[in-house]
C-alpha cells in the first residue's frame, strides 16, 4: 500500500520524510544538513563531469566559459535565496533547518538540470 502513495514522489521528496521522523530540532537539523553535503558532493560530481566532457570535446572556450559563468551564478542565487529563506524564521529554532532543507532542495533541482544537459549529443 505503502508503494502506491510514494510513486508520485521524487527521491528527495522521500528522503526529506526520512528528516521529518525526528522530533527534536538538533536532529532533524543535522538530517538536513548530511542530506546537503551529500547533495552538494554529487552535483560537484556531475558539473565536474560535463566541464571534463566540454573540454575533451575542444568545445569553443566561450562555451566553457559561459557554462562556468552559468554554474557560479546558479551558486549564488542558490546561496541569496536559501538565506532569504533562513531569515524569515527571525532567528528561531528552525533557521538552520528552514537553511539546509533549501540548499539540498535547490541543490537536488541542480543536479537533475545539469544531468537533463548531459542528454544534449553537444556536450556528449
Amino acid at each position: 500500500m505503502a508503494l502506491i502513495f510514494m510513486i508520485g514522489f521524487s527521491k528527495s521528496q522521500i528522503i526529506v520524510d526520512n528528516c521529518e521522523k525526528f522530533t527534536k530540532t538538533l536532529d532533524i537539523s543535522s538530517c538536513y544538513v548530511n542530506l546537503y553535503k551529500k547533495s552538494d558532493q554529487s552535483l560537484n560530481k556531475v558539473y565536474n563531469e560535463i566541464l571534463s566532457r566540454l573540454k575533451s570535446k575542444k568545445s569553443y572556450e566561450i562555451v566553457v566559459q559561459k557554462f562556468v559563468i552559468e554554474q557560479r551564478s546558479w551558486l549564488k542565487l542558490r546561496d541569496a535565496t536559501c538565506d532569504f529563506a533562513e531569515s524569515l524564521a527571525f532567528g528561531g529554532r528552525e533557521e538552520q533547518i528552514i537553511r539546509f532543507s533549501c540548499l539540498f532542495n535547490k541543490t537536488e533541482k541542480r543536479i537533475q538540470d545539469l544531468t537533463d544537459y548531459k542528454k544534449n549529443p553537444a556536450i556528449y
